[in-house]
């Protein structure tokens, strides 16, 4: 087990938050067919399980394979995909409330959404940062190699930005509301700045 989780890299986790989005798009198809609600939380239960597993095996591959981890994050390639560490934590802490909520119930639903959200962002912010930095001074990446994977760690916060609110009705009325709605419009800006400042490079390639 602890030799199978050498390669295991942090782009594993693209996997996650796209299993997560198809159960949030399903429950919000504007239709209403019969079990679609039960195949979509079937769906989120699935991107649940597969991230505690994610989380447990790269945990293991830290821990044992740390060269290799190293090296991951200092491959411009891989580098980015850290990115989907943090949107896979707010994919599946949105499906929580969106769709998890009718089988776990909505009190367990906005405790596992404000744990996963709060990680998650954390995550997005810290990766939106250290992966340019470590790409421009450690890795002295090429621009003129830019892929749209280099926009992973940058669009992170607008993901956090789009999945806050979701977390707003169930905070207590006045600060704590306006505060996270304030943090959300901050990390949309930002996000989008950074993003459209890496277009460019991406574009021109």
């Amino acid at each position: 087990m602890v030799t199978a989780v050498r390669h295991l890299g942090p782009n594993w986790y693209a996997s996650v938050m796209g299993t997560a989005i198809v159960a949030t798009a399903g429950a919000a198809l504007p239709v209403h067919l019969p079990g679609l609600r039960t195949i979509c939380a079937a769906v989120w239960l699935l991107s649940l399980a597969l991230l505690l597993t994610l989380l447990c095996a790269r945990a293991l591959h830290w821990r044992h394979h740390r060269d290799q981890a190293r090296a991951h994050l200092l491959d411009p390639a891989m580098a980015p995909f850290y990115g989907c560490l943090a949107m896979a934590l707010l994919a599946v802490g949105g499906g929580a409330l969106t769709v998890g909520r009718y089988w776990i119930g909505t009190t367990a639903a906005v405790a596992l959404d404000a744990v996963l959200f709060t990680a998650g962002t954390a995550v997005g912010l810290a990766a939106a940062i250290t992966v340019p930095y470590l790409m421009a001074v450690r890795q002295k990446a090429d621009p003129r190699q830019a892929t749209p994977v280099w926009l992973l760690p940058l669009v992170a916060p607008m993901v956090s930005a789009a999945l806050g609110p979701l977390l707003v009705p169930h905070l207590p009325a006045g600060q704590p509301r306006e505060t996270l709605l304030l943090a959300c419009f901050t990390m949309f800006g930002l996000s989008l700045f950074a993003t459209l400042v890496m277009l460019p490079l991406v574009f021109a390639r």
